[in-house]
């Protein structure tokens, strides 16, 4: 899948990985791990700067894959994300930490106001968010939120952030499309979602 343009100007959105553990209803866990990610060629470079001696074959793939547009799924902070940050950044607004998921078909793109068919069973959760580490101390914000399926099975395809948490409305901060997930009442998924700037 090709990949789109990760911000409104195409180039300051140098991470973003989004992982998924999902929770049967059975008490069964599934660790997916890395179910979609972005990284960056300037991104990449500089990390395999630091370790290209011991990794040079595998990374060098990866680099290759990148430039071709090779990745799982579509990572985006939406034109509505990069008004938020802006809007933080003076102390207005809201911090963009509800999760949501979706069941539409679609690639995520950075005109993207709305998940791909936010589903209306479940409601959005409150994310627990911080700030970790990827290359240097607190550059990446992270939003870790769990939703679990109510009244009907369902295949999960894309999965987004919001600044508020009523369904169906507020802006689209950050949105990622990838294989969808299907799940039975009672299961559940937890996402880690991770966003970093240049």
């Amino acid at each position: 899948m090709t990949i789109k343009a990760r911000s409104a100007d195409g180039s300051n959105l140098q991470f973003a990985e989004v992982r998924a553990v999902i929770t049967r209803a059975d008490g069964s866990v599934e660790d997916l791990g890395v179910i979609d990610s972005y990284e960056s060629f300037s991104h990449k470079a500089k990390r395999i700067g630091r370790k290209v001696m011991r990794t040079a074959l595998p990374w060098l793939l990866t680099i290759a894959a990148g430039a071709f547009g090779v990745a799982l799924g579509a990572s985006v902070i939406t034109n509505a994300g990069q008004a938020i940050v802006t809007n933080r950044m003076i102390g207005s607004g809201t911090e963009p930490k509800f999760v949501m998921w979706g069941t539409g078909a679609g690639t995520a793109a950075i005109t993207d106001t709305t998940l791909f068919t936010e589903t209306t069973d479940e409601a959005r959760t409150t994310g627990t968010s911080s700030r970790v580490t990827t290359t240097v101390t607190n550059d990446t914000y992270q939003v870790v939120g769990t939703i679990t399926v109510a009244t009907a099975g369902k295949t999960i395809t894309n999965v987004g952030l919001f600044d508020v948490v009523t369904a169906s409305s507020g802006n689209l901060y950050f949105k990622s499309d990838f294989t969808g997930l299907a799940l039975l009442v009672g299961d559940s998924i937890t996402f880690t979602i991770k966003v970093k700037f240049a």
